[in-house]
């Protein structure tokens, strides 16, 4: 693993993305845990699909901005190793 950034203000938002990401995947675990809830108790109830598909969609935008936070922090801590 890269080491992390020497310089303060890189640091500080380095630990500032990581935070971020723990809590997007935070969320997004317990998102999952709720379709497949919804998947195996609700999908014949009225509306079910619905709010299936709405789960998913929100599930697409967390694992987006999970993404997105990954190759931030990747770049951060690669400037961190360079001589």
């Amino acid at each position: 693993m890269s080491e992390p950034p020497g310089d303060p203000d890189a640091l500080e938002r380095l630990l500032e993305l990581e935070q971020r990401e723990s809590a997007v995947s935070r969320k997004r675990r317990q998102l999952h845990r709720r379709i497949e809830f919804v998947r195996g108790t609700g999908m014949f109830e009225p509306g079910t699909h619905e709010l299936l598909e709405t789960l998913q969609d929100e599930e697409r935008e967390l694992s987006d901005e999970r993404r997105r936070l990954h190759l931030q922090i990747d770049r951060l801590r690669a400037e961190g190793s360079e001589p």
